[in-house]
């Protein structure tokens, strides 16, 4: 009877395979390598270990980047969500009986007064030394806060700003965003999130006293009752964050906010929507706080003890799915990584950036000390290979590397049936 050809799957240059008929043993690649060459690995030992080792290193590593690099939202039929407005969009309409526009008063631009403070601000941010004192080699350093999605985003802003030859040299963005710590987190138990940060500035070779900048984009993990409800928690939380950065960086300035991009395509509970639209309003209420004279929100020292920085919107990133904005910002299924949550690497997480750097690069309160001279700016790249993102991916590769482990052991036993007959 003739046999049915070996079933191979393809792993990125080699294969992981199956045979039913002894004579295509051979044939059977591993990581580039057949069956005969790897028998001939292990007969030794130590070698076998060492091959084991690296079936499993490799398998987890190919795991890791198919499953980022090449997923999209599982949940692709979430092209939008009903009655839901992008705020910069709803002018004098109301959600939910909430005002629409970025700022008061249905509007997206910033009142006169405050862009004037921030304006003056951004003239006395100049480079510093790691004592945070004044320094033609000092450096201006921009810190990003927050959870997961701000990890993946600043990555790209770093990415693509270190391309850009029109930034400041003297700018240094660090990545202080890490997997896992939403506003709750931080707020409720603030110092291991410090202290994570404060080595994320010394792996960039810069200290907090350097720190006059800083980007914040937060949410809550898995939130549940009220959105409106929430929307007024998360403003809080910002708010003490907020308070804990001017603590944290002495010399910090300005600080711009953003809320969460789309989330219609979510597949968890982790952030969907409407509470990632709400978070907008979380945002804007924690800046009108701000310019409404809010005590615990006061940066000029002629009004009180400073209590947080000068703070603005960032860009605001939030479209209804498929549905364009006026500015035509649209989100695809293929924008977010499996869950529908976090943006995919890399086409979502450039979408981001390249609207980060936009803003850092154009906005008045900004372009004086992000952009200047001719050097590209420095800066830490955080590997996204964290545990809190990549454990399911190491799960695969463990199994890969049993499977692995398998087809050769299947491999010995007909080779050593064949040697009795």
């Amino acid at each position: 009877m003739v046999q049915p050809p070996a079933k191979r799957y393809a792993v990125k240059g080699g294969y992981v395979g199956s045979c039913e008929n002894p004579k295509c043993e051979s044939d059977v690649r591993l990581f580039g390598e057949s069956v005969d060459s790897l028998r001939l690995r292990v007969q030794n030992p130590r070698r076998s270990t060492l091959t084991l080792l690296v079936m499993l290193a490799t398998s987890t590593l190919l795991a890791i980047q198919v499953s980022i690099h090449s997923v999209s939202a599982s949940n692709c039929n979430g092209t939008a969500v009903p009655g839901l407005i992008p705020l910069n969009d709803l002018g004098n309409n109301t959600y939910q009986g909430l005002e629409g526009g970025l700022y008061p008063n249905a509007s997206n631009t910033m009142p006169q007064s405050h862009l004037d403070a921030g304006y003056q601000l951004a003239k006395q941010i100049i480079p510093l030394d790691t004592a945070g004192n004044p320094s033609t080699n000092g450096k201006i350093v921009l810190v990003s806060i927050g959870m997961s999605n701000t990890l993946i985003e600043t990555n790209g802003l770093i990415s693509v700003a270190k391309s850009d030859p029109s930034l400041n040299p003297s700018l240094v963005i660090v990545n202080g965003a890490e997997g896992g710590e939403d506003a709750r987190s931080i707020v409720a138990n603030p110092g291991p999130y410090w202290s994570y940060v404060d080595n994320q500035l010394t792996g960039a070779g810069v200290t907090p006293q350097q720190v006059e900048a800083g980007w914040l984009k937060e949410a809550d993990a898995s939130p549940s009752g009220s959105q409106i409800a929430y929307a007024q928690t998360l403003s809080g939380q910002l708010i003490t964050i907020l308070q804990m950065m001017l603590q944290h960086f002495p010399n910090l300035k300005l600080v711009y906010l953003s809320s969460r991009i789309y989330a219609g395509y979510a597949s968890s509970s982790l952030n969907p929507e409407p509470y990632a639209y709400t978070s907008g309003f979380s945002v804007r209420w924690t800046i009108e706080a701000q310019l409404n004279g809010t005590s615990s929100m006061n940066f000029n020292a002629s009004k009180g003890p400073i209590m947080a920085p000068w703070v603005a919107w960032g860009p605001y990133m939030w479209a209804n799915g498929l549905i364009s904005r006026s500015d035509g910002l649209t989100w695809v299924c293929s924008d977010f990584q499996s869950d529908g949550t976090h943006p995919s690497i890399p086409q979502g997480q450039m979408k981001v950036a390249s609207m980060l750097l936009s803003f850092f690069k154009s906005d008045p309160t900004t372009s004086s000390w992000f952009t200047k001279g001719t050097s590209s700016v420095g800066g830490v790249v955080i590997p996204i290979d964290k545990f809190l993102l990549l454990a399911p991916y190491i799960g695969l590769g463990s199994v890969i590397a049993i499977v692995v482990s398998l087809t050769y052991a299947m491999a010995q036993k007909r080779q050593g049936e064949r040697r009795n007959n």
